[in-house]
Parts: C-alpha cells; structure tokens; sequence
C-alpha cells in the first residue's frame, strides 16, 4: 500500500508541474522564433507542397509522414511526383509532423510541435487566399510572421473549448 501511495503521488506532482509550465510568455517567443526559421530556411520547399495541394481537387488531405501517400476522403492515395516527395522529406527532417489542407479554413497548416498533455500545437499556417479568414482547427492564436506570407498559430484545445 505504502508503495502504490509513492507512485501515485509522483504521477500527481508529475502532472502538476506538467500543467504549470505549459506555456510561458519565453516559451511563446521561442515558438514563433522556431516558426520564422522553419519558414525561412524551408521557404521554396513549403511552396512546393503548398502548390502541390493547391492544385489537387481535393478540399482537405493530410499529409502524416513520408510515406509518399496523403491521407484524402477515409483513403490513402499516392503522392506521385518526387520532387513533391523530396520536399516533403526535406520538412521532416526540419521537424514538420503534419501537412493538412482545409480549403473551408482558407489553410495549409504545418505542425511544428504538439504537446501531449494540454492538447496545444503550434506551427506554420499559409493561407490560401489573402482575402479571407484563417482558421486552423481549434485556432487560438494566429500572428504574422515578418515575411507577411506566411503565420504562426497556435491550436489550443482546452483554451478554444472554454471561449465557446
């Protein structure tokens, strides 16, 4: 019993300071700056698979790995073109984890880091008309990086839940 009370008063206090240092204003700040760099340094190889998408008939896909496929309507269908799958294993390496197109959401999303236990993401977003709103899933914040092209957001479920 003596032994059950320890683990579980360290899970508890493991989770305390999990919640408690979540996000800080540095943190953010850090965020955007790994943002601005992912977006300068892989600039023509976001723009290879934006267009890409962009020229597909589809209205949302996802890209989940380099597998060279994309996830479209309940189906993985091939992504044929290899300088498509180059640029894409490019943005891996560079710590992308997600691709998804949302025309609805006027967004490619690139999702950059994903917190497991507040259910918060970040990365780049582009939009794809500049006229019209962006909204990524369960958007919370959306700030423009310095390139005015593209911007850094922020999905917050927990946060988006408790402003409905």
């Amino acid at each position: 019993m003596d032994m059950l009370k320890r683990i579980l008063s360290f899970v508890l206090i493991s989770i305390i300071i999990c919640f408690s240092t979540s996000c800080t204003n540095q943190d953010q700040k850090s965020e955007i700056e790994k943002v601005e760099s992912f977006a300068k340094n892989n600039d023509s190889d976001i723009q290879i698979v934006c267009d890409y998408l962009l020229n597909t008939q589809y209205h949302y896909a996802s890209i989940e790995s380099v597998s060279g496929k994309m996830y479209v309507m309940f189906e993985y269908i091939d992504i044929k073109d290899p300088t498509v799958n180059d640029s894409i294993k490019t943005l891996w390496k560079e710590n992308c984890k997600q691709i998804a197109l949302d025309t609805s959401c006027n967004a490619i999303s690139f999702l950059l880091g994903r917190s497991a236990f507040d259910e918060r993401d970040y990365g780049l977003v582009y939009p794809i008309n500049n006229t019209s709103e962006i909204n990524v899933e369960f958007q919370t914040e959306l700030v423009p990086l310095d390139n005015n092209k593209y911007y850094y957001y922020v999905s917050d479920y927990n946060k988006w839940r408790l402003s409905r």
